[in-house]
């Protein structure tokens, strides 16, 4: 065993250190290290200037433990298995507990290594350590990879068993490999709710890392893909075709930490019922994360901390639902029966809130928006764009338009009594922002809406539309809102902004700003509260009319940049003479 495995064998066996560098794995998980094999030995190789874990790409060295195609059980017949090798990964005495196998390091991080394109089908349960796991409980630093992606899968003709589980000691790096089949015993009450019952693919109590793997066609009760109470990292993943019963969670449910920052997918996960694709409890985090055709549900459901940076999201009954804090950056939310729902404490920044019958609904809670598109969202009831029902919600440079309802297509603040007739009634200020209309189908734009009970106690709601352009064609399109220092503008639609949404970055849609829109360099040097940038991060407060003076900021979600033609003066005479 080299001297770098020693080194983090002897570390993570103090419970102290263990600790930290359970930390330390998460923050060097963003620089999406391929291959690591665990976070202690990533950490020294970072600290220490040591090469890390050999990739799927690297011939196996002599220490690997090399698994034959298709061998899965113990069996004394000259050829290594994958229950054979993970026990011999797992012992801390001689890492030789089958001869079959390589030994694995007593003390150290132990590489298995499955044939490129391999399978291994599992028919019966290995232990019911955690309820019954195909594999035996990864208990030590593992990593199990393919050259090109191998499948471990459960017999469907095989009693109800996950696929795998990693225990609270276990390290667990999956790369190149396909996790399918696992299926958790169905609870008969509510006590019987335990381990036993979640992460049909895989239980995570410890260290897991998925490197371009697939976890696919798993069920459960919780959790169907993955059920997760350690840490979970990866990249370039991908949940598939996972179902979840009543617990949720049909691709993943965590109460841990998981930082999936490398484009995760999640595609086709659920089934007739309404459930939560991912189901968040702990703290999360996302980059480039799709979620597209699940059937009708959640995509994903936040009681923790959730943060969501370059998401797509589609397809969904709700693509996102927020009963905790949740920070949404430069995020797509389109073709979504609700955007976002809140009723936590919501962030969201430089993202796109498109083609939904509601865009967003904030029913009780405080979201801020800013740098924000909310357009092409349409029903055929009340505030298509943004419906306030309760809570708070503040906007910055956001631009709305093109929305339509039966009841004030792009915004409408409402609320509702509660027990003893308490009036829970909500509020949104609206600043630098653009909100326009394109017709709302029955009636103005935005306006909030009261609610008389036994006429004697009104409930009313408030929207402020402060330092905003409104409206269109010299009529503001709002109903007992507040304008406070908004403008009320005198043009028509397409003079304000481009109708049509701009997707030269299909990430972002954007409304331009043409040429002589009153929104281009209309204020002062507000730009500073949104980073001086705009949705698409290009910079703010730039000079888009050729006028250069101290109102350069524009309103709306999109900076105008200069880009008019400039004419110079040909000098000359009708003769050609000088």
């Amino acid at each position: 065993m080299n001297k770098q495995a020693w080194l983090a064998a002897i570390l993570w066996r103090s419970p102290r250190l263990r600790a930290r560098l359970l930390r330390w794995r998460v923050a060097l998980a963003r620089l999406n290290l391929r291959g690591a094999v665990a976070l202690a030995g990533m950490a020294l190789a970072v600290t220490m200037g040591v090469g890390g874990a050999a990739s799927a790409d690297a011939p196996p060295q002599a220490d690997d433990i090399v698994v034959v195609d298709g061998e899965v059980a113990v069996n004394d017949n000259g050829l290594c298995s994958l229950i054979e090798a993970i026990h011999n990964a797992n012992d801390a005495t001689t890492g030789l507990v089958y001869a079959d196998c390589a030994a694995g390091s007593p003390d150290g991080a132990d590489m298995i290594i499955l044939p490129a394109g391999g399978e291994f089908t599992l028919t019966t349960a290995d232990n019911t350590t955690y309820g019954p796991s195909g594999l035996p409980v990864i208990s030590a630093f593992v990593t199990i990879q393919s050259p090109t992606t191998a499948a471990i899968h459960r017999d469907p003709a095989a009693e109800p068993f996950r696929v795998l589980a990693v225990g609270r000691e276990g390290l667990l790096i999956l790369e190149q490999v396909t996790i399918s089949g696992g299926s958790t015993p169905e609870p008969a009450r509510a006590a019987d709710v335990t381990y036993s019952t979640g992460g049909g693919g895989a239980l995570n109590l410890g260290y897991l890392r998925l490197n371009d793997s697939v976890i696919s066609g798993n069920t459960a009760y919780v959790g169907g893909g993955v059920y997760k109470a350690g840490v979970l990292t990866g990249g370039g993943e991908e949940f598939r075709g996972n179902v979840a019963g009543l617990g949720g969670g049909d691709a993943l449910f965590s109460f841990g930490e998981v930082e999936l920052i490398n484009a995760p997918r999640f595609v086709d996960n659920g089934d007739r019922y309404a459930g939560h694709v991912v189901a968040n409890e702990g703290e999360m985090t996302l980059g480039g994360a799709i979620f597209e055709a699940n059937p009708p549900g959640i995509s994903l459901h936040n009681r923790g901390d959730l943060t969501v940076r370059a998401g797509r999201f589609s397809d969904a009954d709700t693509a996102i639902d927020n009963d905790g804090r949740a920070t949404i950056e430069d995020t797509l939310l389109s073709d979504n029966r609700v955007g976002l729902g809140n009723s936590g404490t919501a962030h969201i920044d430089r993202s796109a809130i498109i083609n939904n019958s509601s865009g967003l609904v904030n029913v009780a809670g405080r979201m801020t928006l800013t740098n924000s598109t909310i357009s092409g969202n349409h029903n055929t009831y009340s505030g298509a764009g943004i419906h306030v029902g309760g809570g708070a919600v503040e906007g910055l440079f956001n631009t709305i338009t093109n929305n339509t309802a039966a009841q004030c297509g792009g915004v409408f603040v409402s609320g509702h009594y509660g027990y003893f007739y308490g009036c829970f009634a909500g509020w949104m200020s609206l600043r630098f922002s653009i909100l326009t209309v394109d017709d709302a189908t029955g009636g103005p734009e935005a306006g909030p809406a009261s609610l008389v009970h036994q006429q004697s106690h009104r409930c009313l709601w408030h929207l402020y539309l402060d330092y905003s352009l409104v409206g269109h064609d010299g009529e503001h399109g709002t109903v007992r809102a507040i304008l406070g220092d908004a403008t009320v503008l005198d043009e028509p639609l397409e003079r304000i902004i481009e109708p049509v949404l701009n997707l030269d970055n299909p990430q972002s849609p954007v409304h331009r700003l043409p040429w002589g829109s009153p929104a281009v360099d209309a204020l002062a040097d507000w730009c500073e509260l949104v980073d001086d940038v705009d949705q698409r991060g290009q910079p703010r407060n730039q000079d888009g009319d050729g006028r250069p003076s101290d109102f350069e900021c524009d309103a709306g979600a999109y900076e105008r940049p200069l880009t008019h033609a400039v004419f110079a003066p040909v000098v000359g005479t009708a003769g050609g003479e000088p």
